[in-house]
């Protein structure tokens, strides 16, 4: 979590014990441990130490809360979860770590918990950042774009250098439509980070929104340079080369996007519709069944895999996967217009 300005940081330090002068200096190492772990094998470690500390000082606030972090760095969100829970179960008012639990819930897409944490939170200490700025990732992730977006704003005016905020701003305000102010906040970002990877991808999803994929490239190429294994980055500028017609690059990048994350199912959807676009029906079809596979509820997969059907000349699997599709996404207009295409009924 991030306070006003201060940078990210575990919890607030405090100890609930008072062990002997010999365990003392244990935990300091402990927490000297705890401040440079990095995955995997110092993470390990890290872990290590703090069972046995935790064990000699069971009540340790400070302690709980980075056996936490550590926890959740190695991606163990139930068990971060647990200590975070453990500690409020001492300390319930302690605003960093109900920030410390949300940050963990909402990593594990419990988003209307998380929501609630952050809440609680910013209840206690109003004028913690990090708790409007993760609050606002959670409504970001459940579609919220107004309630995302003011507390963004709020997050900007208790911390106007939080780059990131600047970057998920722009984000929220993009999904809105509101390009130029979403161009303002990804350039106020680099502006303060030029070498922020994330802001040059987040300018080239902006250009490749108002439809200049070239301009679109150079930022992803820029973004690839500053972070070569993100992979969203990977399948984001292969939508922009599928844009511009050439399909060889387009599912070259999606090969390295599956490749360093093979189970996104938005990487393997976004194949299968180059593929299809490529004229290579049966491994696109392959790629939508695995999408489906890997996310069961994605209407845009459903979509993809009926186009494929069609094309294929497998009507009745195309017209239940449209369907499917407008189960899963009333609003998905496409889906609509391919059933009346077909002359099939929506339902």
């Amino acid at each position: 979590m991030r306070g006003a300005g201060s940078g990210r940081t575990t919890a607030r330090l405090r100890i609930s014990t008072k062990p002997s002068s010999s365990i003392r200096c244990l935990l300091r190492r402990w927490v000297r441990v705890a401040a440079h772990i990095k995955p995997p094998g110092d993470l390990d470690r890290a872990i290590v130490d703090f069972d046995r500390a935790i064990r000699l000082a069971p009540d340790d606030i400070r302690l709980l809360t980075m056996r936490g972090v550590a926890w959740r760095a190695k991606g163990e969100m139930d068990l971060a979860i647990a200590d975070f829970t453990r500690a409020l179960e001492i300390a319930p008012n302690d605003p960093r770590v109900l920030g410390e639990r949300g940050t963990s819930l909402h990593a594990a897409g419990q988003l209307d918990r998380a929501v609630a944490d952050f809440t609680e939170a910013i209840r206690l200490d109003p004028r913690l950042s990090s708790a409007y700025e993760y609050r606002g990732l959670s409504h970001l992730a459940r579609g919220n774009l107004d309630a995302a977006i003011a507390d963004f704003d709020e997050t900007l005016r208790l911390d106007p250098a939080d780059v990131d905020t600047h970057v998920s701003r722009g984000t929220a305000r993009l999904l809105k439509g509101d390009h130029d102010r979403a161009f303002a906040d990804f350039e106020a970002a680099l502006r303060m980070a030029p070498e922020h990877a994330f802001a040059w991808s987040a300018r080239g999803n902006a250009f490749l929104g108002r439809g200049e994929p070239d301009r679109a490239i150079a930022d992803y190429d820029r973004a690839i340079t500053l972070a070569p294994n993100y992979s969203v980055t990977y399948s984001n500028r292969a939508r922009a080369w599928r844009n511009k017609g050439d399909f060889t690059r387009a599912l070259s990048d999606l090969d390295i996007a599956i490749r360093l994350a093979p189970t996104d199912a938005a990487s393997y959807n976004s194949r299968a519709w180059t593929y299809q676009l490529a004229g290579r029906d049966a491994e696109g079809l392959a790629d939508a069944n695995k999408a489906i596979e890997l996310n069961p509820k994605d209407a845009n997969a459903f979509d993809t895999r009926g186009t494929i059907h069609v094309k294929l000349g497998l009507r009745d699997k195309a017209v239940a996967d449209f369907r499917k599709a407008l189960e899963l996404n009333p609003a998905l207009t496409a889906s609509s217009e391919a059933l009346k295409n077909l002359g099939a009924a929506r339902q």
